[in-house]
This record gives C-alpha cells, structure tokens and sequence, in this order.
C-alpha cells in the first residue's frame, strides 16, 4: 500500500517500526516526526478475528470525521496529530506526529528498580503528577475526556507528562469505546459480569479514578487493587468490581512495595474514599502541593507524616536479608548501577553523593543518575551507553578509540560485552571482538533487533510488525540461525529480558487487550523449543533480576527463593527456602560455581549453594 502526506508519497518499511500497539504501528519518518498508522482489517494482527477486524473497519471509517475536527490549542506537552497520512483512494490511514525521543512511559516510573536505579523520588513523582493535573484539568475545561486514560499513554521526559494516543479521546459527539480493565471506572462497568467491561460512557470522574489510581501505584510501587487475596473465585482484573482494595485485611501485601503507612491521612482516606465508597470527584490538588516527603536517618523509609510510621512503634536499623550463611560483600548508602561476578572476583559500579565509582573505589564520572544513561560492566571496563554512542572507561580513563556508534532498540543501544570481547549492532549487522579486531557475524534487521550473550552463547530476536522471529549465534563464529520461531501476538511488547545457560530462557512482558501477559519460552541451545507458558503478572511480577543455571531459572519471590524447571515440557515452580529468609521480588540473582550472589540497590551478599534443595 501507498501512503501520501499532502499528496506526496512517503516510504513506510517494517523496518522503520519502533513501536505498535492493539490498533496502530509507529513508524518513524524522519529525526523528528512519526507516523501513527491505524491497522486496516487486513492486517495480520486480526488473522481470522472477525470482530478485531470489524472494530477495525469501524475505527477507520469513525478517523474519517473524528480526526479532521480534532480539538485546537492544546497544551505543549499533548502530541496531537499534525498531518494527514492518506492511502491511494484519498481516505485517512494515520496521521504524523512530533517524535518525542529518550522519553519514558509512566509505566516505568511505578517500577521501583528502574526508579531507584535511575535516581527518580517521591519528590518528581510528585512534581509529574501536579503538571498531569494542570493539564488534565486544561482537557476537560476544553471538553475533551481521556477516556482510555492508562500508564501507557503518558510519556516522561525531564519531569514533564505527555499526552500520546489523542485520537481514541472523547469529544464533541465522538466517544471514546476503547479502555483498559486495570484503569477503568468499575462504576461504569456491567456488574453482571465478573470480569471489568464498559458499558458507560467515560466522563470526566472517571479520567480522575485513572489518574489517582496512576497516583498511588507510583507512590507505592503497587495498585490500588493489588496484593494476593486468597479466594481464588474473584480474579485479579475482576477485584475493582467488588472493591477489594490493597487496604483489605485478607490482602497479603507485596514485599517490594511501600506500606501504604508511609502515606499521610489525607491521602490515605482519599484512596479509601475512592475504592471502597465509590467517592469520585476532581482529584484534591492540595494533597499533592502539600505533600513534603522525608526520610528516616533510623530506617531510611521515607514518609509523608511529621514523623516515621515505622519507627514510630519500632525503631529499627536499616533492613537486610536475613537468610542463612550470608556474607555481605558490599553495602552504599548510594545506588548499586551494575554488576559482574566472576570465579575469582566481584565487579561493580555505584553511585554515591553524585560520583559513579568502580569496587576499587575510582571514580568513573561525577553527574546523577539518569533513566538515559545504560551500563556495562567487564573486568575492569566500563561501558557507558547513551542514545546510539557507547562509551568505554577503563579504571577512571576514557579510551576514545573504543568508542561504538550503535542501533537502538526500544530506545536501547544494542550492545553487549563478555569475556573481554564487545558484542554490537551497526546499521543491521551484527559484530563482534575478535583477536584481530572486529568480526562480522552476521545480518539482522536494523533498529528491530536486540540480543544478549551469556556463557559463549549468543541469542537474539528481531520484531517484524507481531512476529518475533529468535536467532542463535556462537559468538567467536560468522553466522547465525535465525530459525527459531515465536508464537504470534497483537499486543504490544513491555519488557523483554533472557537469560543463558544450558538453556535459553526468554522472557516477555505482553499488554494486549488493556491486560499484561508473562511469557516465558525456553529453548536448548540448538534452538529446539522446550516449554512455553503464559504467567499472570502477580506470579511473576518482574521479568529483570533472575538467574539461569544448570537447574532451571533462579528466582528471588516473596516466598522466598524459588527454582523454575522443565517437567515434561512444563514449567514448574519448586520452593528452595522459607518466606521468611530475606528474599523478596525486586532483587537480582547470579550464580558462580556454588555461590549465589544475592543483591538489591544497597547491598551484595552472597550464600551458598550447598543447602538448597527443591520441595
């Protein structure tokens, strides 16, 4: 198909994807717009789904008014659609917006690793959350409902939220149908159902449930309706119907998270108010401009109060894990960055009082944390990447001559290093340290394609529209099998991580329908798929932080440590401590030899092996 803006054709290749959702891909036009085009009914995604290609046809039909009334004079900080993407008989197939680069979902600010790791507070949270409000409240004084109001259509960048997905808003005559079950208005759903389905239109109350429940998971790194509750009969997603709130006694509360007792009263009852009385209404600004966020020198909890919730009742030190034949090897009052163990020695990078410094003490850099900054540990090399440039330190100095110009994906740099060698993607092709000089490996496909390597093994996937397609490489070799194929899907990619033993273990975070899917696929070395197996995410809440080893995948929880194996082409889940042993969602796992090494933003310990057996 041909597409044409004001007349003039334009070239759209799956190469240029870099990113999609249920209704729509991204393609990127030039180094400052994109192009959002709406998938026709044709579109593989809707493969043999009568009613997806139904809604489809009827999406585009509804674009035809709907985007040539669209509202003006916005606020700056909402992308709105700028110019008209046409096909050959002149219809409206998408529309060019401004290209907000290095910018974060808010999904990724309720994520404590990422905040922590980044340096992002209470504070910001704060700061982001009060611009929300003021153009919020800018929207609906111009008449327009978000209507599908969620962390994944809010982009951060510099503390400042930004509108994208306008077109699904709800304006003038044009309703907004679309919504996702962990943001909508349970008043607003059939309560014949058990699981949350709009049958009323979005209104403005509704646009300020989202946006509180958004609120609270970013201050506590859970949902409002989070948590386990043990009657299995009412669902995760079903729970805003029967206003079975974090706050409920039955609830078990999740470890990683912040007790809601860190919170003030005010908010406190606004949050009960709101998911227990069904209480709706502008969201109070003054709980936000009053709020003043503290932290404990006893605890190191921070909290809302005029004093700390915790130590109130109880004072204590600053909490570690309490696991059996722990050793620390390392403590910060800073943020641990990154990591590499090896047999004989511990490599790590930390932040601390605005310096990044290496284990041996030198200072790498000085300057603060950033969501944009990646980072690579191996041997005494650092490796620091931004945007498409990696840069290499080695003890404190920078080795210009090492220096690599990179592809991104996901707006990361495609690099990896290992064993002394670097691993890296340059306009589509693969390359590799070699021990005269830099070696091609192989073709992939530019901008689409990430990979990792682990115990001289290389794995990799590139994303051509709902394809995945996996490859395997040996990285001291020239080629590689791109013969591993994934399942299908329409949803939109959230995570990805993989971890490498004698297995390969790849693992993926999937938003389809408004609902997160974890997908887990494991391969053996020669690409021959094992098991696959599709998690709700209060299974398995965080795809970053496990471990791969000969036995399975390793796998810090809330109920302690646990070992994920293939049975007979099954995942099983097998227990390999108490509870109550230190361990909790949110740390990092590796293995060397017998050795576990347990580590968090603060800490690095490590255990033995010897006793861990599976139950």
């Amino acid at each position: 198909m041909q597409y044409f803006i004001q007349g003039k054709p334009i070239q759209l290749s799956t190469s240029k994807i870099i990113g999609q959702g249920g209704e729509a891909e991204i393609y990127a036009l030039n180094s400052k717009e994109v192009v959002k085009l709406f998938k026709s009914p044709q579109h593989p995604s809707f493969a043999n789904d009568k009613s997806a290609q139904k809604a489809a046809q009827e999406r585009i039909i509804k674009h035809q008014k709907k985007l040539r009334q669209f509202p003006k004079s916005l606020p700056s900080n909402v992308l709105v659609p700028k110019q008209f993407v046409t096909d050959n008989d002149g219809q409206i197939a998408g529309y060019t917006m401004d290209w907000l680069q290095d910018a974060q979902p808010l999904y990724r600010y309720d994520d404590r690793r990422f905040r922590e790791k980044n340096g992002i507070d209470h504070d910001q949270i704060t700061e982001i959350f009060i611009r929300l409000h003021q153009t919020l409240t800018t929207l609906h004084q111009q008449g327009i409902v978000v209507g599908d109001f969620n962390d994944l259509n809010i982009l951060i960048k510099r503390n400042i939220p930004y509108f994208i997905d306008t077109d699904s808003w709800q304006f003038q005559s044009f309703s907004c149908k679309v919504f996702t079950p962990r943001f909508v208005d349970p008043i607003l759903c059939d309560t014949n159902l058990n699981y949350p389905d709009l049958v009323l239109s979005h209104n403005i109350e509704s646009d300020w449930y989202a946006y509180s429940l958004l609120l609270f998971r970013c201050l506590l790194y859970v949902d409002l309706y989070g948590g386990i509750y043990p009657d299995k009969k009412i669902s995760q997603i079903a729970r805003p119907l029967y206003r079975l709130n974090i706050f409920n006694a039955k609830v078990k509360y999740p470890k990683p998270a912040l007790k809601f007792e860190i919170l003030n009263k005010n908010l406190i009852d606004h949050f009960k108010k709101l998911s227990e009385k069904d209480k709706r209404g502008i969201f109070p600004l003054d709980l936000l401009r009053n709020l003043a966020w503290q932290t404990c020198t006893s605890c190191h909890q921070i909290y809302s109060h005029q004093y700390c919730p915790t130590c109130q009742s109880q004072p204590i030190i600053f909490a570690t894990p309490t696991f059996t034949n722990k050793q620390l090897i390392f403590h910060t009052c800073g943020t641990i960055i990154a990591t590499q163990f090896t047999p004989h020695n511990h490599y790590y990078l930390y932040w601390e009082n605005g310096e990044f410094k290496r284990e041996t003490g030198a200072v790498i850099f000085k300057g603060d944390r950033h969501p944009d900054l990646q980072f690579w540990l191996d041997g005494d090399r650092t490796y620091i990447g931004k945007s498409d440039t990696v840069l290499c330190f080695i003890g404190s100095e920078l080795q210009p001559d090492l220096t690599l110009q990179v592809d991104r994906y996901r707006q990361q740099p495609c690099f990896t290093c290992a064993g002394g060698k670097r691993y890296w993607l340059t306009q589509g092709k693969l390359w590799g340290d070699r021990r005269l000089g830099r070696g091609f490996i192989g073709d992939v496909l530019d901008s689409q394609t990430y990979f990792w390597v682990e115990n001289n093994i290389g794995f990799g996937l590139y994303q051509v529209g709902h394809l995945l397609t996996g490859f395997i490489f040996y990285p001291e070799r020239q080629g590689i099998d791109d013969q591993i194929s994934l399942p299908s899907f329409s949803g939109e990619i959230l995570d990805i991580s993989c971890y490498i033993n004698t297995d390969i273990w790849l693992l993926l975070s999937v938003q389809q329908a408004g609902e997160i899917k974890q997908h887990i696929y494991v391969f053996d070395t020669k690409g021959n798929r094992r098991s696959q197996h599709i998690f709700e995410p209060e299974t398995l809440p965080q795809l970053q932080g496990h471990c791969a080893t000969e036995q399975g995948l390793y796998l810090a929880t809330d109920d302690g440590l646990q070992l994920l194996t293939v049975e007979n082409h099954k995942l099983e889940f097998h227990s390999l401590t108490p509870s109550d042993q230190g361990f909790e969602y949110g740390q990092n796992l590796d293995q060397i030899s017998t050795t576990l090494l347990l580590w968090d933003h603060h800490h690095i310990y490590q255990l033995s092996t010897a006793t861990l057996s599976k139950n």
